[in-house]
């Protein structure tokens, strides 16, 4: 199986035929500057320059991909780089993807200005799925695993963020994602934790249990070590096999970082987005221009030869392509089809 799709990714052709769609997930990136430094995360040891993404930029990504694409759209804010409320035009570009007919939104905040003016009032008209991350509110083991004194701030602007949306009656889904270095009984006899009883019992909040169990933190790269661990915080660690199939991330995650670059992981990083996995510039081509060119193709190609990005080789969160027999035997018949069409220059109905 592996060989099947290690050969197919080598295949420039059937590549473009079979993956070349414009994506239906975009993750863009608003700013790369986070608000916290949690001990599970790589931002503390980014090397990154800090920006936020121009609007009009940002507007104009948002017009380059709902241009081509069809169907339901989502836009994923700010997922693995910094906190997307940090942008203070935020709101605008949010409600610029909205009148452009994005289906929905989604992203992740520490929720740490949440508090800041009518922000709660205007989220619940336009954001469709918010992720706040919390350890528990617990003041002085929120200053340990988050790194700063926001406990409080982050409580009041979740009741906020709850009381707007009953106030508008509006159907956004807000989820509580733990981070916890301790055992999840405990979080629940925080002070804080019982003044969001009533919001979780009726709904407004939810805390997904697939969230509660997901103790084991990512390596980021293998930036973050079991020594930075807290209490009952594991990490996720993945032994790594050269030969394995390639990632399916990069086939189908297309993310624009604040200054329009595009990098196809929006996942993981180690010191900076940066690295092997940029393939291309909004400002100075198209998205689907970018997506699938060669260089997208050479990252595959790399991937499917053992040369993985040390990004990649050390990645927690790597997730293989996989191939049903049925689609395997399907690829099988089209490699050979367009091997024997290259050899004789004939050119198949649908290409």
């Amino acid at each position: 199986m592996r060989a099947i799709v290690n050969n197919y990714l080598l295949e420039d052709e059937l590549l473009v035929r079979r993956f070349k769609r414009h994506p239906h997930t975009l993750h863009l990136h608003p700013t790369n500057i986070c608000n916290a430094r949690c001990v599970f995360c790589s931002y503390r040891h980014s090397t990154e320059e800090k920006i936020v993404a121009e609007t009009r930029e940002f507007c104009r990504a948002i017009d380059d991909w709902m241009s081509k694409v069809t169907g339901d759209t989502r836009l994923e804010v700010g997922t693995n780089n910094g906190d997307a409320l940090v942008d203070p035009d935020l709101i605008t570009k949010l409600r610029y993807a909205k009148d452009k007919g994005v289906t929905t939104i989604f992203f992740p905040t520490n929720g740490i200005l949440l508090k800041r003016g009518n922000l709660c009032e205007e989220l619940v008209q336009v954001v469709d799925n918010i992720a706040i991350s919390i350890p528990g509110f617990d003041r002085e083991d929120y200053k340990l695993v988050y790194g700063v004194d926001k406990a409080d701030e982050v409580l009041e602007g979740v009741i906020k963020l709850a009381e707007a949306k009953r106030a508008a009656n509006s159907p956004i889904k807000i989820e509580l994602y733990p981070r916890i270095d301790r055992p999840w009984e405990e979080v629940l006899q925080d002070e804080g934790m019982k003044r969001l009883e009533p919001y979780i019992a009726d709904g407004t909040l939810i805390i997904p249990p697939e969230q509660i169990r997901n103790e084991e933190m990512f390596t980021w790269g293998g930036v973050i070590t079991d020594d930075d661990m807290p209490g009952t915080m594991k990490l996720r660690h993945r032994e790594f096999d050269p030969k394995r199939r390639p990632c399916r991330n990069p086939l189908k995650d297309v993310s624009i970082l604040p200054d329009g670059q595009v990098r196809v992981c929006s996942c993981q990083y180690m010191n900076t987005n940066y690295d092997e996995l940029v393939i291309g510039d909004t400002r100075e081509a198209s998205l689907d221009d970018i997506l699938f060119a060669p260089r997208h193709r050479q990252v595959l190609k790399d991937m499917a030869s053992g040369n993985w990005a040390p990004v990649c080789a050390n990645c927690s969160i790597f997730e293989p392509v996989r191939l049903s027999l049925r689609e395997s035997f399907a690829w099988t018949l089209e490699l050979i089809r367009l091997r024997l069409a290259r050899r004789f220059g004939l050119r198949w109905i649908g290409e």
